[in-house]
C-alpha cells in the first residue's frame, strides 16, 4: 500500500497526536511498571544502594523491558492500536498490505527503541536515544515514519 490520503482517516499521523500517543504508552508501559517495581523494591534499599542480588537486578531489568516490549507487541499486532493511539486516534498498519501489522512485525517494531530504554536505566541521559526513535518520524523525507515502522515495514495513520 503506497498511496495514502493528505488529511482525514488513513493520512499518515502528524507529530503531535504520535507524540501524545507515545507519552501516554510511555506513561502505562514504562512508568507505571517502574512505578510498582520501586515501591517492591524500596525495602531494599539501605543507606542510598538498592541491596539485593546481581540475578535480582537482572531480572528486575528484564521485566522493566519485557512489560513495554510485550504491551507493544500485543496491541499492535492485536488490533494496530495501543491505548495510547486508540487515544490518540491513530493506528499502526503494515505498508506492504494495509492490514494490522503481523505479530513479527509488531515485535520488531516493539524491540528497536529497548536497548535506550535499557541503558536509559543505567543512563538517563540515554532517553534522549529513546525519543530520537519515535521522533525520527518527524524528520523523515517522504512518509512520516520512524525508525521502528522502517524496520518492521509499518506506518501509523490517523483513524479520524
Amino acid at each position: 500500500m503506497t498511496d495514502y490520503p493528505t488529511s482525514g482517516p488513513g493520512s499518515p499521523a502528524t507529530a503531535l497526536p504520535r507524540a501524545m500517543s507515545r507519552l501516554t504508552d510511555f506513561v502505562l508501559s514504562v512508568l507505571a511498571p517502574w512505578a510498582v517495581l520501586g515501591a517492591i523494591l524500596r525495602s531494599h534499599v539501605h543507606n542510598g544502594k538498592l541491596e539485593i542480588s546481581t540475578g535480582a537486578k537482572i531480572a528486575v531489568v528484564a521485566v522493566l523491558l519485557l512489560v513495554p516490549f510485550l504491551y507493544e507487541t500485543a496491541f499492535v499486532a492485536w488490533r494496530g492500536q495501543t491505548p495510547g493511539k486508540m487515544i490518540g486516534g491513530l493506528r499502526v498498519l503494515s505498508r506492504a498490505n494495509g492490514e494490522v501489522p503481523t505479530i513479527r512485525d509488531a515485535a520488531i517494531r516493539a524491540v528497536i527503541p529497548l536497548p535506550f530504554l535499557g541503558a536509559m536505566l543505567f543512563e538517563p541521559a540515554l532517553l534522549l536515544g529513546y525519543i530520537a526513535v519515535f521522533a525520527s518520524a518527524a524528520v523523515a523525507k517522504g512518509l512520516p515514519i520512524g525508525w521502528h515502522d522502517r524496520a518492521a515495514g509499518t506506518i501509523v495513520v490517523r483513524t479520524r
